[in-house]
This record gives structure tokens, sequence and C-alpha cells, in this order.
């Protein structure tokens, strides 16, 4: 069960924590005698103890103990840290020497800095002489901590769980488990501290097909919903007030709100279609401005960036709201969260970490995001596609929009090829129609920028294929469909024995593995997008030979409208005809439908190593 609740602790600024006396168990020589976990006996190691004290606004304390079972724990012997105000760090390693325990104290050599980004350091520790049955032991504390979460589970087991609470600052906070996790805890509250206490907590499972594992674990959120004696964020419409209170955007516009009428007037002169205009708009704001590679939810002068032609995220699509609504068209600004940063699962302003545009035009609302130079009208980013965003209208009202919708993405392949039985080899040609994110994916990963190449990498991808005469057509042309085409020779495709030749199918347009080898799923498959891909493949056959027998068609469902394969192979005359289509209709498809689509593509590996039998034609008659 999870439980939302608002603390607004009254205890006096002179409660202290016990974190700075807290007190460890006695490590004796039966902490050693076990070689696995009751509990979680395939766990590499665990966490016996972890306990986690927080005086919001001032002081994280940590304290735990971890037991090494097997070598494969010895990654977690590496430690780590996401702060760079450690102090009080302790650290050390107990381990059974000649039936004596032993406790060593980590000095100076094994603990070190390590700066990254915007001049941060980290803490690392690096722990010595670690054994299969090894205990660590760490103790920290950070300094004027500020945190939105608190983890409540690990990559490995927890055995024994205590997080603490505290609120010296007299802020009101709500504190939410995440809804999305499956743990659970028991919450404990009393007039001095809030307390989630855990037993035996699973480790956090690493599963493909997720963007951001974090998503799913088991955490405390907190965030700050009262401050000067005014609510904030007890629901949506308290976000949408803050961001217009806050007047991140609307004073520098009614200062210089006239900076871009000139460039708006020549640019739309008599047209009348709401659409059109909102299309050239966008286009212009994609060519004139370059992104910074920043995210943000506000803008601190838009006429500079404006006439600098350079921005965050911020600048730019506040920048497009302001020149869509000049033009007669209803735009608002849209806070998302990318995926790297979470997914937002309770009213939030800094779980919310970039602004996007949405235009209102003839009933539809449009998702838009000028900051990409080649994404398509309409299209937003894949770490965009992230949940519900919020849009925040003038008068403080507010409409949760998911990112998730989108076009169906779809991918085209027409292949006509020859089989030559004297060099083993089979010739073609190969035409492709990307559309919508296939599209924007292949231009931004063959841009002049990027210096990639179609044709070496398709060789690298499938040895002896042989790739020439490259074309595209609308590569620069982002709003229509872009197409591709070459031709190959595939060496060494035919298989010959006893005058049969063993072909297969799909030439080298199949998969290699199946994506899904989980034996169970615990949490969501996420795809990029949703996507139908389908290829029809002519197979001219060499004089003188037909097939022996052919499969029989193949039709796969998953769950009502989630995912579906067809396949299909028949011979007509000189030629065999094969087509397959593979449609995911969901970018987030729930564990349930897991099973069904592990099946699904282990059916199009077995299509994909198939092959079939060519035999001449007296021997036949």
């Amino acid at each position: 069960m999870r439980y939302t609740f608002l603390l607004s602790l009254t205890l006096a600024f002179c409660t202290t924590l016990a974190a700075q006396t807290y007190k460890f168990d006695e490590i004796g020589i039966r902490d050693f005698s076990k070689l696995r976990d009751d509990v979680f006996p395939e766990a590499p190691a665990v966490l016996l103890v972890q306990d986690i004290r927080f005086k919001y606004g001032y002081e994280l304390y940590v304290n735990e103990r971890i037991k090494i079972y097997t070598k494969d724990g010895f990654e977690f012997s590496n430690w780590d840290s996401q702060f760079d105000d450690i102090s009080g760090l302790r650290a050390y390693i107990y381990n059974l020497e000649d039936g004596v325990v032993t406790k060593t104290k980590i000095d100076r050599d094994n603990i070190f800095k390590e700066k990254i980004e915007d001049g941060y350091e980290v803490t690392k520790i690096a722990f010595p002489n670690v054994k299969e049955g090894s205990i660590l032991e760490l103790s920290y504390k950070v300094h004027y901590v500020g945190m939105r979460w608190l983890n409540a589970q690990s990559f490995i087991p927890i055995k024994k769980l205590k997080i603490a609470i505290q609120n010296p600052g007299y802020y009101s906070l709500k504190i939410v488990e995440n809804p999305l996790a499956t743990i659970d805890l028991i919450r404990q509250n009393d007039r001095s501290e809030i307390r989630f206490l855990g037993e035996n907590i699973p480790a956090l499972k690493r599963e493909s097909h997720i963007y951001n594992l974090n998503n799913y674990r088991g955490k405390i959120f907190l965030e700050q919903v009262r401050t000067k004696g005014k609510e904030m964020l007890s629901d949506w419409s308290e976000v949408s007030k803050i961001f217009n209170d806050y007047g991140w955007y609307a004073e520098e516009l009614e200062k210089n709100g006239h900076f871009f009428e000139g460039d708006i007037t020549a640019l739309l002169g008599t047209e009348k279609d709401p659409l059109i205009k909102a299309k050239r708009i966008y286009s212009f704001l994609q060519n004139r401005m370059t992104w910074n590679e920043r995210y943000s939810r506000g803008s601190d002068n838009l006429r500079k960036s404006y006439m600098e032609q350079r921005g965050n995220a911020a600048d730019i699509n506040l920048l497009l709201i302001f020149m869509l609504r000049k033009s007669g068209i209803e735009a608002n600004p849209v806070l998302v969260a990318s995926k790297y940063w979470g997914r937002p699962v309770l009213p939030t302003i800094y779980g919310l970490n970039n602004l996007i545009a949405a235009a209102e035009i003839d009933g539809e609302t449009y998702l838009l995001d000028a900051t990409d130079k080649i994404a398509p009208f309409g299209l937003l980013r894949k770490t965009f596609m992230n949940g519900n965003g919020i849009i925040i209208y003038e008068d403080d009202t507010y409409k949760l929009v998911s990112t998730n919708k989108t076009d169906i993405s779809k991918m085209t392949t027409l292949v006509t090829a020859s089989l030559e039985p004297e060099s083993q080899s089979v010739t073609g040609s190969v035409r492709t129609r990307y559309q919508h994110h296939y599209a924007w994916e292949f231009r931004d990963t063959y841009s002049a920028a990027r210096g990639r190449s179609f044709e070496e990498e398709m060789e690298n991808t499938v040895e002896l294929l042989e790739v020439n005469n490259v074309k595209t057509n609308n590569f620069n042309e982002i709003e229509k469909p872009l197409d591709v085409s070459y031709d190959f020779e595939y060496s060494d495709f035919i298989e010959t024995i006893n005058d049969k030749l063993y072909v297969s199918p799909l030439l080298f347009l199949g998969i290699i593995e199946n994506p899904y080898k989980d034996t169970d799923r615990l949490y969501p498959v996420e795809e990029d997008f949703p996507f139908v891909s389908s290829c029809i493949f002519k197979i001219k056959l060499p004089e003188g030979y037909i097939p022996e027998s052919l499969p029989e068609p193949i039709s796969i469902l998953v769950g009502d409208d989630v995912a579906s394969l067809k396949y299909n192979i028949s011979a007509q005359g000189n030629t065999i005809q094969v087509s397959y289509q593979i449609e995911i209709l969901k970018a987030t498809i729930p564990p349930e439908y897991y099973e069904g689509l592990k099946r699904l593509y282990g059916t199009f590996l077995e299509i994909s190593n198939a092959k079939i039998v060519l035999g001449k034609i007296d021997e036949q008659k």
C-alpha cells in the first residue's frame, strides 16, 4: 500500500538525530557462518543494514553494512557517493582470518575524490582485501543537502532498512512512496520524525528495454508544499500557478514583445491557414535558433536569445509560443521531464526539467519542440515521450497531456533479388521508406555533421555484404517521408548440398537474436516509439529450380492492439514472394505481455534463420 501525507513537524530546532552515535551490532564468528542468504540465496551480496537519517534541508546521515557472498558481489565493494560535501566518513572491512574476526579501517589511500562535470567532486572508496564472506561497513554525513528523494532499494537485497525524516526548518513537505515501485514499507510517524521501515527488500531487478530503471526503484519522494505561508503543490493547479507567478518569461515578453513582429509579418504574409502558419513559424525558429543543449523551465532574456540566435530549450520554445500567439494561434508552455530525469508521479516543479510548446489547431493539440533542426512538426524527442506533461494556461488552469501519443512510425521495405548459384551469391536492390521517428533517426544518424556512412555500417554489420549506389530522397525535407535505396551483393549466401540450393528468404534483413530473453518480467517494456516494420521480398529463382516446399503462413497477436507478427511466403512462376510485418503499437507495454513479445520475436528469429530448399525441376517430375 502506498501513502501520501503532509509532514509539518513542530519539533524544536535543537532536536538532533542519533546518527552521529549510530552503533552497529558487534560482528562475531557467527556472522561468517552463512555461505548464502536464507531469503535471497542467489544474491552475490546483501545490505545487512541500511540506516538513513535525514534532517530536511540540513544534514543526511547514512550507515550501512554489506555482506559479500560470492565473487560476483565484489563489484559492490567499490563505493561512490553522488554528493560532493561528505564528512565524518568511516569505513571498515571485516574478515575471518584463521578463526579470528579482523577489523580493518580503510585508510586515505583507498579514499579519493574524482572531479565530474560543473566542478563537482564525488567521493570514492575501493575496499581492499575483499573476499567471499567479507563484511563492509560505511558511515558518513552530508551537509546542507536538499533532496527530492531517498532511495529505499538497491541493486542487492536489503535485509533491514530504516529511513527517518526530521524537519527542523518547519517546512511543509509532501512525502510519498514511489507508486511505480514493487516493494512494501511500513510507515511510522510521531511528533519528532517520520520513519519508513522494511525487511528483506528484494534487489532492483536489471531488465532490458527500460530507459531509466530508477523510475521503478523503491524510493521516498519529498517535495516542499508550503513556503512563506503559501500553499504549494497540493495538486497540479498549484504547479501552474507557481510557474505563472514566478514570471519566468512574462516580464521579458512585456518589455520586449515586439522584437520579432517584423519577421512574423514577412514570414506569413497573407496566409490564413493556422496549421500552415504554425509549421512556417516552427521551421523558421528551427533554422534560426541554435540550441545550447541545455534543458530549462524558464528564460532570463528572450530578446537576447533571439538576437544572438542561440538559447536553451525554454528560450527557443517560449519564442515559439509567443510567435504562434502573435499569429493568432493558441499556444501555451508545457512542462515535461526527460526519461533520464525520471517520470513525474506527483505534482512537482523540480520533477519537471524542461519546457516545450503546445499549439491548439482545429481541435488538435500539437506538442512541439523547436530545439532540434531536423525534428518534424508534432514529434518529440524520444527522451520526452515520458508519461504526462502539464500544459500551463495564462489563467493558471492546466491540463495533463500524454507525451506518448504519437503517430505510428513506419519502415516499409521492398527487396528485389536474384539468386546466382554459380557464385553462391544473391544480388539485388533495396528500397526503404522511413516515416516519422524512423525518418528522424536516419537523418540524425547520417547527417553530415556526424560523418557516418550508411554503406560502411551496413557492410560492417553484415559479413560478406557489399553495398553500393546508395541514394536518398527527401533527406532534407523533414516533413516528408525519407526514401533510401541501394544495390547489394551478398556473397556465400547459397548453400549447395546434393544439387539442392538452401537459401534464407529474409536474406540479411532478419534478426540474429531475440531481444526478449528473460524468463519473467517485473517492469513494463519501454520501446522507443510505436512502429510498424514491414518488408516484401521478390526473389527470382535460378533457371530450372523450384521450391520443394514452403512453410505455412504465420500470424501472432499479442493482446488487443499491443503487438503482432504476420509472415507469408509463396511461389509465383520463377519468383518467390516473401512478406512480413511486425507491429508494436504501444511505447510502454505492461509486463503481463512480455511472454507474448518473447514468443513473437522468438518466432521471427526462427523465420530469420529458416531456409527453404530449391530442387531441380526435372528431379521433381
